[in-house]
């Protein structure tokens, strides 16, 4: 061993950054003084600051190193399980040091904030989209360490319940990306337009005949070829013979400017001799 016997007994007892010797009661004027030494904390002081009462085994250095090699430690991924922070998913293989760093004293920090966000807050890529009324973001209402591209996700929450054909559709179709001022690419998923015409406007197979209806009073996402239409909704109620009469016969297809084909709705006359001019 390379101590000298007087660095530990000697008085005045000798106290430094992280030694803090004691004697029994009555020693410690002698000129060789007993020390205690029933634990480490006998003579070290708690360079953890008391983060690990609660652990099996309590604060003792000797619950974790041994006097042979001080580093690495035996505390391991077993252990941490019996801490309030279980390890799962990717911080099983993150090193310690990426979470336990250097505060500005310059020892490792134990007793640490638990949340998501404590730790990745300057990586959120959602721009303050999910953020509650004190600005932060819960990671973990919608993620998790196993799968935080997040492969299940109940959409119904959002008020826009995915049904029929968009059952089907990848989340990047609606979710685009946008590039922030600062140049970083994030992906928008709050302040959409829920309207069918907000993503389809460029889909209008009718050539702006219903301009200013939705499409959603016709279709629906299940299938966008409607089989069956409430005529009596328009002006013109079908009766009689006309209630047999196929769609195609009235609703004909037309050519637009551009030289898109289309099935001509309205305007349409309604006088018999407008369709019987025979």
């Amino acid at each position: 061993f390379s101590l000298d016997c007087a660095s530990c007994h000697a008085s005045p007892a000798r106290t430094d950054d992280m030694i803090s010797v004691s004697f029994f009661p009555s020693e410690d004027n002698a000129s060789f003084p007993r020390m205690r030494s029933e634990t480490c904390l006998s003579c070290h002081r708690d360079y953890h600051g008391n983060a690990f009462a609660r652990v099996e085994g309590g604060p003792t250095c000797d619950n974790c190193h041994n006097q042979e090699g001080w580093i690495p430690t035996s505390f391991d991924l077993e252990r941490h399980e019996q801490t309030d922070f279980p390890l799962s998913g990717g911080h099983i293989a993150t090193p310690c040091t990426a979470c336990h760093t250097n505060n500005p004293t310059g020892t490792l920090q134990f007793d640490l904030e638990q949340s998501c966000e404590s730790c990745h807050a300057d990586l959120n890529p959602h721009e303050g989209e999910f953020a509650d009324a004190d600005g932060v973001t819960r990671c973990a209402e919608c993620h998790n360490t196993s799968d935080w591209d997040l492969a299940q996700f109940d959409h119904a929450q959002t008020g826009f319940e995915l049904t029929g054909a968009h059952l089907g559709l990848t989340c990047s179709s609606c979710h685009t990306t946008e590039v922030t001022p600062d140049g970083r690419e994030i992906r928008r998923f709050q302040g959409l337009e829920t309207t069918c015409m907000s993503c389809h406007s460029d889909q209008d197979p009718h050539q702006r005949q219903f301009a200013g209806e939705s499409c959603d009073s016709c279709h629906d996402t299940q299938a966008f070829t409607i089989s069956a239409f409430d005529h009596t909704r328009t002006r013109f109620q079908l009766e009689g013979a006309h209630v047999s009469v196929p769609c195609s016969a009235c609703h004909r297809q037309e050519l637009a400017p551009d030289g898109t084909s289309f099935v001509r709705f309205k305007p349409l006359g309604t006088a018999c001799e407008d369709c019987h001019t025979e």
